[in-house]
């Protein structure tokens, strides 16, 4: 019985961790994308 609710919250903790980390890599990419867009378009700003 222990042993079964113990998979059940790893589970949880697994899927939330996942969840997670999918959140903050596409912060990252989005960060990424939002730095390289800004870098392309600064000069055109300038000139």
């Amino acid at each position: 019985m222990s042993h079964r609710l113990n998979e059940s919250l790893r589970d949880r903790l697994v899927k939330r961790s996942t969840k997670a980390v999918n959140r903050s890599v596409n912060v990252i990419k989005y960060s990424i994308a939002l730095i390289l867009w800004e870098r392309k378009l600064i000069p055109e700003f300038i000139t």
